[in-house]
């Protein structure tokens, strides 16, 4: 689930340059190759001495890596949230991907080749480690109300929240685990799917909010050109239409043998209405010529 959501938040950084997105997506892909190592190795051995500290171990640092993404992304991006931010594009993916890409593989090969044997204890809580994600998460949740992401129209961040919330509880609920496969660890195991569920739907809700957003945006901008060709009809009608018989009247006037002979002083003045009209006559063909040629 990891994979699709971070697809989504990429998909969601190309349509809107959201820095934010784009680390998201990063961090989500580096968290699902730990949770697929995760999976493939705990199908695939049969040692079980491996496994006990294996499954816990990689549980942790896809976890923290979770958390780590959130409180960075809500410190360094919270403010860029809805700005497009084109500038330095190609060099944050570097980094970002570096970075994130480092962690990840780091995690795989440190849990494949350094198993951690105190990462269980036979204490109360059998999992300490797993508080370090917790207080992570807390610390994400913290930022997410302190830099007002819940205040957002958008879907996204409600269910971003909603995602930490139950992933808090996931953490705290394993860290009670003895062993795998336990109850304390299935119920974790479905908290966070539950939580990766709560993002996915979230994330089809905004994809969905700003689909409806852009069909209502296109639909205002056709209206608007719809009544801006209405209104330039009018307009150069209204305008040509006094035209036709000004300019018969002055021709008239100015022919001796229908309307007898005019002074030299009204003369000039027929011939200044003649003349204006037929560069206001002008100016009407021109207009129509450049509607003609946004209506392609």
């Amino acid at each position: 689930m990891d994979s699709i959501i971070a697809i989504y938040c990429l998909i969601r950084f190309k349509s809107t340059k959201e820095q934010f997105f784009l680390f998201l997506g990063i961090g989500f892909i580096a968290s699902g190759s730990i949770d697929l190592l995760h999976a493939i190795v705990s199908i695939s051995s049969s040692e079980s001495a491996f496994l006990r500290y294996f499954i816990p171990q990689t549980w942790v640092a896809g976890r923290i890596i979770d958390s780590v993404m959130l409180v960075i992304g809500f410190l360094k991006y919270s403010k860029q949230i809805g700005e497009v931010q084109v500038k330095e594009t190609e060099k944050s993916i570097l980094i970002s991907t570096l970075i994130i890409a480092a962690l990840s593989f780091g995690s795989i090969a440190f849990s494949m080749f350094f198993p951690l044997p105190n990462i269980l204890t036979d204490k109360f809580i059998h999992r300490p480690y797993d508080f370090v994600a917790t207080f992570l998460f807390l610390a994400a949740l913290i930022f997410c109300f302190k830099q007002k992401i819940t205040d957002r129209k958008d879907p996204f961040f409600k269910g971003l929240t909603g995602y930490i919330v139950v992933s808090l509880f996931a953490q705290i609920i394993i860290s009670f685990s003895a062993k795998n496969f336990d109850t304390a660890f299935s119920v974790a195991h479905m908290l966070k799917d539950t939580a990766y569920f709560i993002v996915l739907v979230s994330l089809t809700l905004s994809f969905h909010n700003q689909y409806r957003t852009k069909i209502k945006l296109m639909n205002e901008i056709k209206d608007a050109e719809l009544k801006k060709e209405e209104f330039l009809s009018m307009v150069t009608h209204e305008l040509r239409t006094p035209l036709t018989p000004i300019m018969g009247w002055c021709e008239a006037l100015k022919t001796p043998k229908i309307m007898g002979e005019l002074t030299e002083k009204q003369g000039d003045a027929v011939t200044s209405i003649y003349n204006n009209s037929v560069r206001l006559r002008n100016l009407i063909g021109d207009v129509l010529d450049v509607q003609k040629l946004d209506m392609g």
